[in-house]
């Protein structure tokens, strides 16, 4: 005897999951985050119990060191832009936090160094 067919549209797909789930329904972050932002726990006694588990885990991320939100979307497996909207909730709780207002501009040194750097790499190809 066969099984009953089920119709195409009441099968269930486990390999799809339902992105609107992990962020309450809404759609954009409450901060304008960036690909290159990047953030810090500020908190690191809580143990990310009550939360879901791809707020825990990113907080965990940024108690390792500091991440943009590019790394921590590629390390939780999510879509940029859902995982901007996570990170906005752990900010709004205070769990994360931004750079200061100019901080993320201050790093002048940091490209003069990648420049040099880059000089001397392809000092040989000219």
């Amino acid at each position: 005897m066969e099984p009953p067919r089920i119709p195409p549209w009441a099968q269930a797909e486990p390999e799809r999951e339902r992105l609107y789930a992990l962020t309450g329904g809404r759609t954009e972050p409450k901060y304008p985050l960036r690909l290159e932002t990047l953030l810090t726990a500020t908190d690191t006694r809580s143990d990310g119990w009550n939360m879901a588990p791809e707020a825990s885990e990113a907080l965990r991320l940024c108690r390792e060191e500091v991440r943009p939100v590019a790394e921590i979307a590629g390390l939780l497996a999510r879509p940029v832009h859902i995982t901007k909207i996570i990170l906005s909730d752990l900010i709004d709780s205070g769990h994360l936090a931004l750079p200061a207002a100019g901080a993320a501009g201050d790093h002048d040194h940091l490209l003069e160094r990648c420049l040099v750097g880059l000089h001397t790499y392809f000092a040989d190809a000219s």
